[in-house]
């Protein structure tokens, strides 16, 4: 959880302003949509964490279950969202890749 954590408090916060000064407005979007997407992990990461430490078996840790993931930017979900697009960089979310 700790490596998830800094990725989105130190090292993309980091990667976006050193793209910033250089005029990288590509590299600078990517970043941001890393960072975006790294936030999502970080969450399911804690909740899984939680669920494990609680010691819950009928969770979505412990059953199959599907994950969507962005195939743009790497936002992940545990549901199929009933928007559009993608939150993070508006990909349609019929071309987000289900992981099981």
């Amino acid at each position: 959880m700790a490596g998830e954590q800094y990725e989105v408090d130190t090292m993309y916060p980091g990667f976006i302003i050193e793209a910033s000064g250089s005029d990288a407005a590509f590299a600078k979007r990517t970043f941001i949509w890393a960072m975006e997407a790294e936030k999502t992990h970080a969450q399911l990461f804690q909740e899984a964490i939680s669920i494990v430490e609680l010691r819950i078996k009928e969770s979505w840790v412990g059953l199959p279950k599907a994950l969507y993931v962005c195939a743009a930017c790497g936002f992940t979900t545990r549901t199929r969202e009933e928007q559009a697009h993608c939150p993070v960089c508006k990909l349609p979310y019929d071309k987000f890749e289900v992981i099981r």
